[in-house]
């Protein structure tokens, strides 16, 4: 046991850069300050932390990442991370116990080899998506650089987080010890995503413009692993049907180029089909609470997760989301309202899935209230504090 728990963080990307992963590290770390635990965070983001983070700017600990994005010149990024990092460990060695790495990117996995092979620090591993991360992605591959860079970070991780049962039996499949593997899914806060009662929704509607009876949030990146493709066709459906709607998308700015082809087919669909007043781009809001707490549904038709924050952030709500059946996945968040997720990427199944709702006010009340319980009873941050507690007390097998 580990009496001294003090805690340095790898995460190559955090807020306000737009990152699940990045997020929960700062929400972890914020915890873990509050508990005197936290010591430094390493990142390759430039920007300052947004202000429900202000508190732990001064443990950013900021390195280049000015080379990666040139695939020309990334293998001399990755050899000056490997510098910076080394020269970054070396100079706090002292100060903490354990290495808590987010992602297998190139800063963790550097990071994780280097505390625990020069430092012999206690080292964690957090696998936070099914996609980048997964043990058993490109394993029918005899020589690919990402696959030996994740084969070898969880080599040297004293202990691998995984965010739900699909990502646990991958790490399973993968023949990765069973004895290293931690389930902690993502956490919520009830006391910030909480349910704004019925006599204010009106006022905060107004407040932040929506106009319509029935409202659906997506959030997250336009890319098609996170299904944002599949949102203007699952308004267009619902159009047919319901008029008294209005789907808005909350997230970053489009920058990467799959982000701008995506953007530029919302515009197209919102042109060509009339849907002006019912699909919306709003771009990168920091008042999320406010639009969970009076919208109606979030679509979610993502393929690809760990276990994303905003669908527990929109559940703690009262918002009913609507998911991508994912096994090990969408089972697991909604439990035993898994009829709450389509097992299909046609947008009928979806836009039909809110219709049936949508015309069953009674059971659309009760459902909300029950969302906000399960996120309460399963994903509430002082539920899973304690198993991280339990984890960095015992990080080592």
């Amino acid at each position: 046991m580990i009496e001294n728990q003090s805690i340095l963080f790898v995460c190559r990307k955090i807020p306000p850069d737009y990152t699940g992963a990045g997020r929960a590290c700062l929400k972890i770390a914020k915890r873990q300050k509050d508990q005197g635990k936290l010591y430094k965070i390493i990142t390759s983001s430039e920007d300052k932390l947004p202000s429900e983070f202000e508190e732990i700017e001064d443990c950013i600990i900021r390195i280049s990442d000015k080379l990666y994005a040139n695939k020309f010149t990334r293998i001399f990024s990755v050899i000056i991370k490997a510098i910076q990092i080394f020269g970054k460990l070396l100079v706090h060695s002292k100060n903490f116990e354990i290495c808590h790495v987010f992602s297998t990117t190139w800063d963790s996995s550097i990071a994780i080899f280097i505390a625990k092979n020069f430092f012999k620090k206690k080292t964690i591993l957090e696998i936070t998506r099914m996609g980048g991360d997964n043990p058993t992605l490109d394993s029918n591959k005899r020589f690919n650089i990402s696959r030996i860079r994740r084969k070898y970070s969880y080599k040297f991780a004293d202990r691998i987080v995984c965010l739900s049962p699909q990502i646990y039996n991958d790490a399973l499949n993968a023949k990765i010890e069973k004895k290293k593997l931690m389930l902690i899914p993502r956490s919520v806060n009830p006391n910030v995503f909480k349910v704004i009662q019925d006599e204010l929704k009106g006022e905060k509607k107004v407040e932040i413009g929506l106009q319509s009876k029935i409202n659906l949030v997506f959030v997250g990146s336009l890319i098609k692993r996170k299904g944002a493709h599949l949102i203007p066709e699952i308004v267009e459906e619902l159009k047919k049907i319901y008029t008294n709607f209005t789907c808005y998308i909350i997230g970053n700015n489009p920058d990467s180029e799959h982000e701008l082809e995506l953007h530029s087919y919302y515009q197209r669909k919102i042109q060509e089909n009339d849907l002006k007043e019912h699909l919306k781009l709003l771009g990168f809001r920091n008042n999320m609470e406010e639009y969970f707490g009076v919208s109606d549904f979030l679509l979610f038709p993502s393929s690809n997760e760990g276990l994303p924050n905003v669908v527990l952030e929109a559940m703690s709500c009262g918002t009913i989301p609507i998911l991508r059946k994912v096994e090990g996945l969408s089972d697991y968040i909604l439990g035993e309202y898994d009829f709450l997720s389509v097992d299909s990427q046609n947008p009928i199944m979806y836009s039909q899935l809110i219709l049936d709702l949508i015309n069953d006010q009674k059971k659309r009340e009760n459902l909300s209230s029950q969302m906000k319980m399960l996120a309460l009873d399963n994903f509430s941050e002082s539920r899973i504090d304690q198993m991280y507690s339990q984890m960095y007390q015992n990080p080592s097998l």
